[in-house]
């Protein structure tokens, strides 16, 4: 965690100082970057055993994508509550002056939740932030409004992004620091700085090449004028308008047993160098002695190999039957030997071992396989559920954060009083469901629970003010159909019935009147 007091009176001359301090920590998330992304055939990317033949297996990529798509594979659901007990409404309203539990109130607030998150995709998003988090232990989010005043929320690479927290208890975030380097059509690099804090965007580069570290490098702020003069990163939210998750303790999912998968790495290595030397295995030949020597010597007096003992050796190996003097000798392959059962073992263990310290499960394994039903599979996951709570938390918290800062953005400009509390956060779980036992288990709740709580948990991503609506439209339809043919029942029998859809005679006059 860094920690800075005066971050909005940093000025060019502290940027370097700025960059002294971030560099550490993006460093090391450069380490797990290359541990995730290991590939034998791209030079930047080579780690330990990635330039060997099968000596690469990447159990840090399957640790991170199946709990990355465990946890961030499903869209968050955001619900605004709705109060009904009116006595509560009454003393929130008249101490804390806030509006709750009104329909039109709630109804707007997911009206603007839906709009925004469609806008920014928020599945795609969320998804990103879950597996930085995962992969760096840490996420970073910018949130701004953009020029057709839409408000855009959009992740920043940890890569290249560090937080800066103040010092009160619990620490509040009061800046974010982007750090990367850019290049022109010339391949000439620049580097760059972006502030982030309450006071707006602050952009600043280092024109000096920095391809000769001896040279001092010479930050200065750039402006980004628009036609009236007016800086164009400047944007007053009265907050610094990012979210970010950094664990406490730092580290990525896979990074506790970074030297169980060396060992596994390793021992597989090990063990496709004895299969291969075997494969190569020399001749071990006694009682026997061959005609020519190995060596020779030059007339320089240099030793060389014999090209006739090469011949031989090749004819002995071609013979398809050889004889020993006296049948005193022996031939034999020397081969070195495997204790197979012993080589799996080890290898499995190494696997169990891998997949416990991290939560993930085996999808290979046979207990994972034949579950066959969808309970016995969220079990499976039950290891990793609980080694992520902390994260599951802390995201969500970070997400109240965003739409605290939405609103108070709405608030601000709308003169409304949205309160962003009301929004209730759900992180899904992406792992099978049986829908016909949660449509099941749904409909046995109706009378007890509304019609749009029940249809807002039926796993087909319905709108309940959409299916309500249709809902109405359909009985009000119906109702007619069924008014029209008792009408033209009573008709036939001559039997006249007033038409409670057919206007009367002095309605239709103040209707004309009106007109």
């Amino acid at each position: 965690m860094i920690q800075i007091s005066n971050v909005e009176e940093l000025k060019s001359e502290d940027m370097q100082k700025l960059v002294d301090m971030i560099t550490p920590e993006l460093n090391k998330r450069k380490e797990l970057y290359l541990r995730y992304k290991r590939k034998a055939k791209n030079s930047d990317l080579i780690y330990q055993n990635a330039d060997k033949k099968n000596g690469v297996v990447p159990l840090e990529r399957y640790i991170i994508n199946v709990s990355s798509g465990y946890l961030g594979g499903k869209a968050p659901k955001y619900i605004v509550e709705n109060t009904s007990d009116k006595e509560k409404q009454g003393i929130i309203k008249q101490l804390l002056n806030k509006i709750i539990g009104e329909n039109k109130y709630q109804k707007e607030m997911e009206v603007l939740i839906d709009y925004i998150t469609n806008y920014n995709d928020d599945n795609n998003e969320h998804y990103t932030l879950v597996k930085d988090i995962l992969t760096f232990s840490a996420c970073y989010e910018y949130i701004y409004e953009n020029q057709d005043n839409e408000i855009v929320y959009g992740r920043l690479d940890p890569l290249q992004t560090v937080a800066i927290w103040d010092y009160s208890t619990p620490s509040n975030i009061v800046g974010l620091v982007r750090y990367y380097q850019e290049k022109d059509i010339n391949d000439k690099e620049t580097e760059v700085i972006e502030l982030i804090d309450k006071t707006g965007l602050r952009v600043f580069k280092n024109k000096v090449n920095v391809k000769i570290p001896s040279q001092k490098k010479k930050w200065e702020e750039t402006k980004n004028l628009d036609e009236k003069g007016k800086d164009k990163n400047k944007f007053y939210w009265n907050d610094v308008p990012a979210i970010c998750v950094e664990q406490a303790e730092g580290t990525a999912l896979f990074e506790s047993v970074i030297d169980l998968i060396k060992d596994y790495e390793q021992l597989l290595q090990n063990g496709v160098n004895t299969f291969q030397y075997n494969d190569q295995a020399k001749l071990k030949v006694t009682g026997y002695a061959p005609e020519e020597p190995l060596t020779k010597t030059t007339k320089n007096g240099d030793i060389i190999k014999n090209e006739k003992r090469e011949q031989e050796d090749r004819m002995f190996l071609e013979a398809k039957v050889f004889y020993t003097p006296d049948n005193t000798g022996d031939i034999a392959w020397i081969e070195k030997s495997v204790n197979d059962a012993s080589f799996q073992n080890t290898l499995k263990t190494l696997i169990d071992l891998v997949l416990m310290n991290t939560g993930v499960p085996n999808m290979t394994d046979l207990g994972f396989t034949k579950a066959d039903n969808a309970s016995a599979i969220d079990r499976k996951f039950f290891n990793l559920e609980q080694m992520t709570i902390d994260i599951v938390n802390q995201l969500i918290m970070a997400y109240k954060r965003r739409w605290e800062l939405i609103f108070n953005r709405i608030n601000m400009k709308k003169n409304k009083k949205y309160d962003f509390r009301d929004v209730k956060i759900e992180l899904q779980k992406n792992t099978p469901a049986n829908e016909s036992e949660v449509v099941d288990s749904w409909i046995k709740l109706r009378g007890l629970v509304s019609d749009s709580t029940i249809i807002e948990h039926l796993p087909y991503n319905l709108d309940p003010l959409v299916e309500q609506n249709k809902m109405e439209e359909q009985e009000q339809s119906q109702l007619e159909k069924d008014l029209n043919r008792q009408s033209s029942f009573n008709d036939i029998n001559g039997d006249k019935k007033e038409n409670p859809f057919e206007k009367k005679e002095g309605e239709k006059e103040d209707e004309q009147r009106t007109r």
